[in-house]
């Protein structure tokens, strides 16, 4: 009930941080959906109810850039492989990529018709493609996503029910096998 986003350590079960902006004492206005760092550990993303994403300095708490727009609850969000865009999925049926540092916008990508509940880039990159962009949804489908020109690639249906893809709320995918 706090809307604070704290940072523990396994090793001693200790929380190392609270990631607050200091002279308000206050984190999210509402509940956290998320937390995602960067693949270099540097940067550390909250997205939460509120219609926020608060970029934060994962080393000392500072906070990078909060990033506010139109998108409604933001329910998750990711970093590409080399932390150069920040998505975001929101209720409103919408990922948004950003640029994590500056929160300059780039684009939407849309064609979900219910919310966006996870969002997953994908690891494999042996080709020389820029890897792709999963996102999962309340409208029971999967979409794979080239977030460079913001083309929906396929749409990943149930076609018996929509059980399966209704209780998707989050994705992985399996890492590059090595030969």
């Amino acid at each position: 009930s706090d809307h604070f986003v704290l940072l523990w350590t396994t090793v001693t079960g200790t929380c190392l941080r609270v990631l607050s902006i200091a002279q308000n004492k206050i984190g999210h206005a509402a509940a956290v959906n998320c937390v995602a760092f960067s693949p270099n550990s540097c940067l550390l993303c909250s997205c939460s109810d509120d219609c926020t994403a608060k970029v934060w300095n994962a080393e000392s708490g500072e906070l990078v850039r909060s990033i506010r727009g139109e998108f409604g609850q933001i329910r998750c969000a990711i970093f590409s492989p080399y932390s150069a865009s920040l998505a975001l999925a929101s209720a409103n049926r919408t990922i948004s990529l950003y640029e994590p540092q500056s929160g300059l916008f780039r684009k939407h990508l849309q064609g979900h018709s219910d919310a966006v509940n996870a969002i997953v880039y994908s690891l494999d990159n042996t080709s020389g493609d820029d890897p792709v962009l999963v996102s999962a949804s309340d409208d029971c489908t999967c979409r794979v996503w080239d977030p460079l020109n913001g083309n929906c690639l396929h749409t990943l249906e149930d076609p018996h029910t929509s059980l399966v893809f209704n209780l998707v709320k989050a994705l992985s995918f399996r890492p590059p096998l090595s030969v």
